[in-house]
């Protein structure tokens, strides 16, 4: 796959995304009565206003970006399945343009279980990804041995976004007129900031090791770590849907488990899907099944020095602008809280993929947990 292919099929696919979670999270504000009163009645956000009005518009455009992601399935063994999915969105788009979901949508039941339903098209186009492309996972190779990489990532991770939120921290103080921190303080602060992140990532890296000594005992491992990176991901989609926007929109209990799950479920399998894609078209072999998951997330592995390096002041240079410009209204930090979490993966997946690159050596794996769970376990005393 060419870079522009790569670019405009991503592309193609964050936009189909991004118009199916807008939708089902839109469904899911209606349902509420907190959000339904306080933001849908009184039209609070103009941007939410004015998807739900456009909503059956746009479904054309971003369903034929969808469709061209697909187009050479049509005339492969796996065209049947295309065909469905195709047949499928045409019908929903008329049925659409005859009855507008959105507007029509009330403060009940129907708004939750169509919240459920309309995530549902992530998960069949992640199925004709499935079929199309599963043989070409069998050219990954096994990661066993080769753990450094994603050690080195978690580690040059935690202290690039400790870094930046560091800087960030005093930006906001700066153009808040606060009173400067001393030097104490803010090496204090960097410190417990670093300490953080180091926890955060060290804790994935157990966790991707967990998988890969898993995937390890069966005879074929690089399709099974490849399928246990993707549970882990909808493990931690699952927890960032629970724990950062559903308790900030007053939902919880069963129903908010349920979403929550079946939205970390979906978007994880979309990002298997779009990372079976990438890897069919790579024309080496991929280093190991957690790379061929990132893949969708970082720089493609011919990317020059310039090229990485202008990615990941982009990363920072983004999140910044996010972070200082939402924290001037921003909803119990919610918008804060998710680009901090958009910028720890996208950053874990720029280092992996970097330290993939230059990975020569064999691994002292022991010596790596031990580090890591001496770090995790010292935090918690800590605590």
């Amino acid at each position: 796959m060419s870079a522009a292919s790569r670019t405009s099929f991503l592309a193609a696919r964050l936009l189909f995304g991004a118009y199916v979670l807008l939708t089902s999270f839109y469904c899911l504000l209606v349902y509420i009565p907190f959000t339904y009163h306080e933001l849908i009645e009184f039209h609070l956000l103009g941007w939410v206003t004015a998807f739900a009005r456009l909503h059956h518009f746009l479904f054309w455009p971003v369903f034929a970006s969808a469709l061209a992601t697909i187009r050479g399935d049509f005339r492969t063994p796996t065209r049947a399945a295309a065909w469905a999915f195709a047949l499928f969105g045409a019908v929903a788009g008329f049925w659409l343009a005859l009855h507008p979901l959105l507007p029509s949508l009330r403060n009940d039941s129907w708004s939750y279980l169509a919240s459920l339903l309309t995530l549902l098209p992530l998960l069949a186009l992640c199925v004709i990804d499935v079929l199309a492309c599963w043989p070409a996972i069998r050219r990954v190779r096994s990661a066993s041995g080769h753990d450094w990489p994603a050690f080195l990532a978690s580690i040059q991770a935690a202290v690039f976004l400790s870094g930046l939120y560091f800087v960030l921290t005093w930006l906001h103080s700066r153009s808040a007129a606060e009173p400067p921190f001393s030097a104490t303080e803010r090496i204090a602060s960097l410190g417990f900031s670093l300490v953080s992140h180091m926890v955060v990532f060290l804790g994935a890296f157990v966790s991707v090791c967990l998988a890969r000594s898993l995937a390890g005992m069966s005879r074929n491992p690089a399709p099974l770590e490849f399928l246990l990176c993707v549970v882990l991901a909808a493990a931690a989609g699952f927890a960032a849907v629970r724990g950062l926007i559903l308790s900030a929109v007053s939902l919880s209990g069963a129903r908010a488990d349920l979403f929550a799950l079946l939205c970390g479920i979906c978007v994880a399998s979309a990002l298997g899907g779009a990372a079976l894609r990438i890897n069919a078209g790579r024309e080496e072999e991929a280093p190991n099944g957690l790379l061929v998951l990132l893949s969708p997330l970082a720089p493609p592995p011919r990317f020059s020095s310039a090229g990485r390096v202008a990615w990941i002041v982009g990363l920072a240079v983004a999140t910044g602008a996010i972070t200082l410009r939402a924290s001037v209204m921003d909803w119990n930090y919610l918008i804060q809280k998710l680009t901090a979490a958009a910028a720890w993966v996208l950053a874990f997946a720029f280092f992996q993929s970097t330290g993939e690159a230059r990975a020569t050596r064999s691994d002292p794996l022991p010596l790596l947990l031990a580090g890591s769970l001496f770090g995790l376990a010292a935090y918690g005393g800590l605590e």
